[in-house]
C-alpha cells in the first residue's frame, strides 16, 4: 500500500484517539478499549490492525510523535520495494531514535 494513504489513515485514527482523550461530548467512545474495538472491527483501518497492528501503540502513545512515525512509514515502504536494505532502515531509525529520545534524556538527567 502506499505510504502515503497509511499516514492518512494515521493520522485519521489519531484523530479519533485525540477526540477520545479530550473527552469530546460528540466522541462515541467511552473506554480505551471500545475505540480499539472499533479500530479492530472498523474495515477503513483494516490495513493498519492486519499489517501495521504495532502501529496501533504508537498511536494510541502519549509519546506520539507524527514526523518521526512518518519518517519509519516511508522509510518501511523503501525496504519493501527494496530501495534500501532492512539493516540500513533499522540503524537510521535506531539512530532517530537515540538522537530525539535517549540523548534529550540524558542531558536532563545530567543537570539533575
Amino acid at each position: 500500500m502506499d505510504p502515503e494513504k497509511i499516514i492518512k489513515l494515521v493520522h485519521n485514527l489519531r484523530e479519533e484517539y485525540e477526540h477520545f482523550i479530550m473527552n469530546d461530548k460528540h466522541n462515541k467512545f467511552k473506554t480505551l478499549n471500545e475505540l480499539e474495538e472499533y479500530v479492530e472491527q472498523n474495515s477503513k483501518y483494516s490495513v493498519i490492525t492486519t499489517k501495521y497492528k504495532s502501529m496501533l501503540k504508537i498511536i494510541f502513545s502519549d509519546k506520539y510523535d507524527k514526523q518521526r512515525l512518518e519518517y519509519m512509514i516511508r522509510l518501511a515502504s523503501r525496504v519493501h520495494k527494496g530501495e534500501v536494505e532492512e539493516k540500513t532502515a533499522s540503524v537510521a531509525v535506531g539512530q532517530v531514535l537515540v538522537d530525539q529520545i535517549v540523548k534529550p534524556q540524558l542531558e536532563s538527567s545530567k543537570k539533575l
